[in-house]
Formats: structure tokens, C-alpha cells, sequence
């Protein structure tokens, strides 16, 4: 994994992009009803192909 910085040197983190894995309470068709738990289990951490958003400014990360 690379270096991910703001173009604009705020010092914060970053917003991206992971996959996981969560339990949902569904109806009969299999349709959304709500979430019972946040995460379960990662299944892909973000990664350099991702648009990684600085949580301060909102701008694109480049990469060092």
C-alpha cells in the first residue's frame, strides 16, 4: 500500500472505499428492512485504485 497525502497538506484522514460483510433483518422477498450489525467481517480493504476523499477538504488524495 502507498502513501496517500492531501494536495492541499491538511493533516487528516482519509475517506475511502472498503467492502464488508453485515447482517440484515430482510422481508419475504429478500428486500432491505435494516442492518444488525455495522460489520462483520472485512472482506477488501481499500486500495490504491480507490478515490481516497481527505476527510477535511474533501480533496483527492495523490500518491507518494
Amino acid at each position: 500500500m502507498n502513501e496517500h497525502v492531501c494536495p492541499n497538506m491538511c493533516d487528516a484522514n482519509f475517506i475511502t472505499t472498503a467492502h464488508v460483510m453485515q447482517d440484515w433483518e430482510v422481508n419475504s422477498y429478500g428486500d432491505y428492512v435494516k442492518t444488525i450489525n455495522d460489520c462483520l467481517q472485512v472482506t477488501h480493504k481499500p486500495d490504491d485504485d480507490n478515490i481516497w476523499s481527505c476527510s477535511k477538504c474533501s480533496a483527492e488524495a495523490v500518491i507518494v
